[in-house]
């Protein structure tokens, strides 16, 4: 997923490990890699491994729309 891509993403639908989740942290909203190993839930993306402690899991990623198309270009 990269700047400028549109993820949608289901409410209320229980997370499985290795699913993408929409979490929200200090006001914003982040998706990590939901995993469960045992009884240990853990958050994880490129910046590193979180608990779900400090945070609220909005719902599970259902689909990522790519921007196709810059509409901000200079050559316009």
């Amino acid at each position: 997923i990269e700047d400028g891509d549109t993820v949608f993403f289901a409410v209320g639908i229980a997370p499985k490990s290795g699913d993408l989740v929409v979490v929200t942290l200090d006001n914003q909203m982040l998706v990590k890699q939901f995993l469960k190993r045992g009884k240990t839930i853990t958050l994880e993306d490129q910046a590193g491994v979180m608990k779900p402690d400090n945070c609220t899991i909005e719902g599970v990623v259902i689909q990522v729309c790519k921007e196709l198309l810059s509409l901000a270009s200079d050559d316009c």
